[in-house]
């Protein structure tokens, strides 16, 4: 059921995510490929769903942060992104996705730091306000896109596992 593929499950007995990352780093020579799923999310991994929004209900009590973001690789498996978000900037590393799984890392950086990495990113800067939501239990982010994007609305969920069950606001949309 795996493509042809031999596959079998292991399990790996702890929460602390350096050591989870560092035994999959250790055996990983040993097969051919390693595919995550159906862990609880330590802090080095995102699960997110993105939809389209139906209305702007979701508006009326929600404040926006300014980000400003740019990526410093080209199109490829992984991602370098600086990030200015309000008065703070952040430099991330998101492996490719495996369904809705990935693995991220982000760190706090100097704002000049970050004001130099964009001078040398490799895709235009990208600017939206981004408002933060809770529903039913959940943080709900929405992105409302400036400049070029103007007019693009995007709401995301990070969830703990791929198969969290959530409840959608009435504002949410066609997953995309």
């Amino acid at each position: 059921e795996f493509g042809d593929v031999d596959a079998f499950p292991l399990c790996v007995k702890t929460k602390d995510v350096d050591e989870f990352v560092n035994t999959v780093a250790l055996i990983s020579g040993s097969f051919g490929g390693i595919n995550l799923e159906d862990i609880a999310a330590p802090r080095c991994f995102e699960i997110e769903r993105k939809f389209l929004l139906l209305n702007n209900l979701w508006k009326s009590e929600a404040v926006g942060v300014h980000y400003k973001q740019a990526y410093l690789n080209e199109k490829g498996d992984n991602t370098i992104r600086v990030r200015i978000e309000g008065n703070q900037a952040k430099l991330t590393i998101k492996s490719k996705a495996t369904n809705i799984s990935r693995m991220e890392f982000e760190y706090d950086i100097p704002m000049e730091d970050a004001e130099k990495l964009f001078l040398i990113a490799k895709t235009p800067a990208v600017e939206k306000y981004r408002y933060k939501i809770e529903y039913a239990g959940n943080i709900w982010e929405v992105d409302e896109f400036l400049g070029d994007n103007e007019g693009l609305v995007i709401a995301e969920i990070e969830l703990k596992s791929e198969n969290q069950p959530f409840q959608k606001p009435s504002w949410i949309g066609m997953e995309v």
